[in-house]
């Protein structure tokens, strides 16, 4: 089976310009979410790969996506827009946008306890975030 079937298997007609960039699954390994080019991360069941939601908000493309520690529930992404959110995923609702200094964000990360996020830039800086105040720790550059 090629992989072009086993794509639109899963993940149905994503569009012309439009592709995934990685897999994230989740802690409990309820979820997988497929982030895209097109700024919108797709969510699936993953015992079946039934599409159950997307998140939406990002204007560019979505780089990374993480779950943040161990909660199902809350997750991290971040964007060629410059931004990165912080996600309700059981309310598809994005609960705060980080942005950092001027640069296309690359990657993110959650530690283990879901409170610290570090995202990085096209440039090469890294930010360090408290997830609960959302305010930047540290810029290393």
């Amino acid at each position: 089976m090629s992989s072009y079937v086993v794509r639109q298997r899963v993940f149905g007609d994503l569009g012309s310009d439009v592709y995934a960039l990685d897999a994230a699954l989740s802690p409990a390994a309820a979820t997988v979410a497929v982030p895209l080019s097109s700024g919108t991360a797709k969510l699936y069941d993953a015992s079946g790969l039934s599409y159950v939601g997307e998140l939406t908000g990002h204007t560019a493309t979505l780089n990374a996506f993480t779950w943040a520690g161990e909660r199902e529930e809350a997750a991290a992404s971040a964007s060629s827009d410059g931004t990165a959110k912080l996600w309700d995923v059981r309310t598809r609702q994005a609960v705060a946008t980080l942005q950092p200094p001027a640069a296309a964000l690359e990657a993110c990360s959650v530690d283990v306890s879901g409170n610290l996020i570090a995202v990085g830039t096209s440039k090469g800086q890294v930010s360090l975030y408290d997830a609960r105040t959302h305010q930047r720790l540290q810029l290393y550059e």
